[in-house]
């Protein structure tokens, strides 16, 4: 068996940055507690908790002591002015999350309805239609044929399907008069998909690992289980439950969601490996 790891995969960069950050403040002997998770893995909050930081229900109404971290999924600019009402708050929102609020905004004041792919209440989603009043949330091409507007701008959260976004293009430049169409899929999100869309078609299983919350680790099993057999895990020793399926397999792939740790990918490796050796 050969276990093969995709060329692009695990952090992203904003969830890196976002790590760092926390991490800073922790440093400079600060107290804080981030609004919300700070990113969709149970294992690298727990590890935050550890050290000092603390998290807080996402709520509008929240008062804490020392610093509120708003998080890479970024907030409307509304709920930002009111946290910052009662609270010293850090924004570390993804510079790319902000350019597509800001997209979303520009185009809304041209006149355009603006059609926005993404997850229903996922945060990253919330914190971007907060800011607008003329908007339609889609998660597929059927949501899509449904509206009825003419004059359109079509975006998406930075963690969706990419062939999803490039359907639901299509279908608009077919049937709308010149719709606005800006890719707003991240850089990073595109990367992993591509690369774990060209592992899968090489692999006999492929084996995701991320946060059951993820949005693009979601993403990522669903793109690979539709050309291959695929196994989603949240930890690396839940792979052990699945050694039947992987020890009868020529070639494994390893992909991981924007928000794995490196050291759970490593681990997971090795656990293939040794899974591979229990062969010989």
């Amino acid at each position: 068996m050969v276990v093969i790891k995709a060329k692009s995969m695990g952090f992203c960069k904003g969830a890196r940055d976002s790590i760092k950050g926390v991490k800073d403040l922790i440093v400079e002997r600060k107290q804080i507690s981030v609004f919300g998770e700070l990113l969709h893995n149970k294992k690298v909050i727990d590890n935050l908790k550890k050290i000092g930081i603390g998290f807080v229900e996402p709520n509008p109404d929240v008062v804490v002591k020392g610093k509120l971290v708003i998080r890479a999924h970024g907030i409307s600019n509304a709920l930002m002015k009111k946290l910052k009402e009662k609270n010293d708050v850090i924004d570390l929102t993804c510079p790319k999350v902000y350019k597509i609020h800001a997209l979303a905004n520009f185009y809304e004041k041209k006149g355009y309805h603006i059609v926005y792919l993404g997850k229903a209440n996922h945060p990253e989603a919330e914190g971007t239609l907060g800011n607008l009043k003329n908007y339609t949330l889609v998660t597929n091409l059927n949501d899509a044929k449904q509206i009825k507007k003419k004059k359109i701008a079509f975006i998406a959260m930075s963690t969706c399907q990419i062939s999803k976004f490039n359907e639901i293009a299509n279908y608009f430049k077919e049937n709308k008069l010149d719709p606005i169409i800006i890719n707003t899929i991240c850089e990073s999100t595109r990367a992993h998909q591509d690369s774990a869309k060209k592992l899968s078609e090489k692999s006999d299983v492929m084996v995701i690992i991320g946060g059951k919350q993820s949005s693009n680790t979601k993403e990522l099993f669903e793109l690979c289980k539709k050309i291959t057999p695929s196994i989603w895990l949240e930890n690396p020793e839940e792979i052990k439950k699945y050694e039947c399926l992987i020890k009868n397999a020529k070639t494994v792939g390893l992909t991981a969601g924007a928000s794995t740790p490196d050291e759970d990918i490593e681990e997971l490796f090795t656990l293939l490996e040794v899974i591979n050796n229990k062969r010989a």
